[in-house]
């Protein structure tokens, strides 16, 4: 009878239980039995994947409970285990325990002592002595050397002339426009306020010793003198005002009478030294000998030397001869209060040195 498939191996194994239970009852009973041989176990067929249906469990009839003999137990076999191959322990090699250099002796380098530097001592610079701050005497000085070495300049001039006589006091301005040419030229226009009369032109042109001036009723060249006596119109007086510098020498320096630096100004953007002196009485002077006391301001350039501005308040000297200073005492002071006294105030600018090209030659003289 072939096995279902799907009770797989269950006659085989009631086939056993019978045996069993067989030998189980036959030891009961006093019967030898014959030692039943051990079914070697058929192999298991692999487990199905699916559940199987139990047997149905048959009444079983009570059966007295035999002495269980020992079922021997077969012994498993074992299965060797393949013990692992060992792994071969490293060779141990010693490492050489290095010898301790023993470190040297730290000898303490002594440090130098260090030599002090000396003490530097400040070498005093020595304080530069200020400049002294320019005299009078030097400004005007170099002024006179500088005025020297012009050739030539335009000068405006403006006078005021005062004559007294018997408590008579008469003034009479007089403007002028010039030029001056080295060493002792000079040409100019005198325009003289005469009040009732008008306004009387004379030209001066002075060369020299040699002076010239136009008659303004005939209009006409007249050659004068420098040393004439025309009262105001004194060529000497004219040349004064015209060239200051030309009538104070060098060497009259040291004769000017209270001869100071009274300040600082300005001409025409130029920045000046105001010196101021008097001139010596004009009766025992040679350069001057038409000026009495007078007291005369220039003001210099601080940056070149050349006088741009000449101020001057004086009065005209009389002359020697004089009626007024001849005879007796007793007469002179009579004679003395009969004489004019002109005195005067001007201020001259001077300007364009060395910048006039025009010669000054003299005019045609009337025959």
């Amino acid at each position: 009878m072939n096995e279902n498939p799907k009770l797989g191996g269950m006659p085989r194994r009631l086939a056993i239980a019978a045996a069993a239970f067989a030998a189980a009852l036959s030891a009961a009973c006093g019967q030898d039995a014959a030692p039943t041989p051990t079914p070697t176990p058929a192999p298991s067929p692999p487990p199905l994947s699916f559940a199987l249906t139990p047997a149905p469990t048959a009444t079983s009839t009570p059966v007295p409970t035999p002495t269980a003999a020992s079922t021997p137990v077969p012994t498993p076999t074992a299965t060797p285990t393949r013990a692992p191959t060992p792994t071969a322990a490293p060779t141990y090699t010693p490492t050489a325990t290095p010898t301790q250099t023993p470190a040297p002796t730290h000898t303490p380098t002594q440090t130098p002592t260090a030599t002090p530097a000396p003490t530097r001592t400040p070498t005093q610079t020595p304080t530069a002595a200020p400049t002294p701050a320019p005299t009078a005497r030097d400004i005007l000085a170099r002024s006179l050397e500088a005025m020297g070495e012009v050739q030539s300049y335009r000068y405006s001039m403006n006078i005021d002339v005062t004559t007294e006589s018997d408590d008579v006091i008469t003034s009479l301005p007089i403007a002028a426009e010039g030029v001056y040419r080295a060493p002792d030229s000079y040409s100019a226009v005198l325009e003289i306020n005469a009040g009732f009369f008008g306004t009387i032109e004379i030209p001066i042109v002075a060369i020299g010793e040699d002076v010239y001036l136009r008659d303004p009723n005939f209009n006409e060249w007249q050659k004068v003198g420098r040393g004439e006596d025309l009262s105001y119109l004194d060529p000497e007086f004219i040349a004064f005002l015209a060239n200051p510098a030309g009538s104070i020498s060098p060497d009259s320096v040291a004769e000017l009478n209270d001869l100071r630096l009274v300040g600082t100004g300005s001409v025409d953007g130029a920045e000046t030294h105001v010196v101021s002196f008097e001139l010596p009485d004009g009766g025992s002077g040679d350069r001057h000998p038409k000026l009495g006391e007078t007291v005369v301001k220039i003001e210099i350039a601080a940056a070149d030397s050349l006088m741009r501005r000449v101020e001057a308040d004086g009065e005209l000297a009389r002359r020697k001869d004089s009626p007024a200073l001849t005879g007796p005492s007793a007469v002179q002071e009579r004679r003395a209060a009969f004489e004019p006294r002109v005195s005067f105030r001007s201020s001259a600018d001077l300007r364009d040195f060395n910048a006039v090209s025009q010669p000054i030659e003299p005019p045609i003289v009337s025959p």
